[in-house]
């Protein structure tokens, strides 16, 4: 009897900890896997974000346009210093808006992201880069 107890609590245990390892990635942790790829290659880190949702990565016009811009506008502005997180702005249960700045050399630049749970998973809805900061 003991034994079967044991081993119900070592099977509880084993797939509470399988189903922690595989959750679901919350919008904040998307970004951050995106910074963290945006060190080493800005247009390979909106590659893997933009690509997570399907309907983004069928754009393949758009995807590269964004890239263009933004590897342009780095080019520009010098030496990448790290990142900030400026805002987050949840509505309801589904959307969630956040902002952050990245701050280089010369200025920093404005990421805005907006993510959607239309089911279960988190995924991009909308994604932009710009200098503006005082105007929202």
């Amino acid at each position: 009897m003991k034994n079967r107890i044991l081993l119900f609590f070592v099977s509880a245990l084993v797939v509470s900890l399988t189903n922690f390892c595989y959750a679901q990635k919350g919008p904040e942790e998307i970004v951050n896997q995106f910074f963290d790829s945006y060190k080493v290659s800005p247009s390979g880190a909106v590659d893997e974000l933009l690509n997570s949702n399907t309907w983004m990565a069928e754009n393949q016009g758009a995807l590269n346009q964004v890239k263009t811009q933004l590897n342009n506008a780095v080019q520009l502005i010098g030496d990448y210093k790290g990142f900030e997180k400026i805002s987050e702005v949840k509505k309801g249960e589904s959307l969630v808006q956040l902002i952050y700045f990245v701050r280089y050399d010369r200025q920093p630049l404005r990421f805005v992201f907006l993510f959607y749970k239309p089911d279960d998973q988190w995924r991009i809805q909308n994604f932009l880069f710009d200098e503006k900061f005082l105007e929202d």
